[in-house]
């Protein structure tokens, strides 16, 4: 690979554990390839599974993820200051993928939980349905570093 190779970077955020090494993963090839970095923060609400009127607080909801994505990204920029980030409301690896479309990167990274069995068969993966359904590379950051 050359240095031209990765210019956008997209790094997928949900605040966690996880995120936050995928998010300094992400850094580091930034500055690496001297390119852009964008994290996304996919807001999603789960449709009620009843078919009564629930009044949702999304605004509250909405402000508080907004807020939590600025503050990921004033720490990220004291670290690497060519970062942007943007919220999206939808279902988290299509707004991923979407986005990354959208904003012509090159590469996703998205850190995973490390579940497996039926937590995995129940929850789903977001980092699978996007290693899945993207038309460009995808790094895949495991929850804990493997002992080796």
């Amino acid at each position: 690979m050359d240095k031209s190779d990765f210019k956008h970077i997209l790094v997928a955020t949900d605040f966690g554990e996880h995120a936050v090494r995928a998010v300094d993963f992400a850094m580091a090839l930034a500055a690496k390839f001297d390119a852009q970095l964008t994290l996304v923060h996919a807001h999603y609400l789960v449709p009620p599974a009843y078919d009564v009127g629930v009044a949702w607080p999304v605004q509250d909801l909405v402000g508080a993820a907004q807020k939590a994505l600025d503050k990921a990204l004033a720490q990220a920029k004291v670290r690497y200051p060519k970062c942007d980030a943007i919220l999206e409301i939808g279902y988290p690896s299509d707004v991923i993928v979407k986005t990354a479309e959208r904003r012509g990167c090159n590469l996703i990274v998205i850190g995973t939980h490390g579940r497996r069995g039926v937590p995995r068969m129940l929850l789903g993966s977001v980092a699978e349905k996007v290693v899945r359904t993207a038309p460009i590379p995808v790094l895949t950051i495991p929850a804990e570093p493997s002992a080796t």
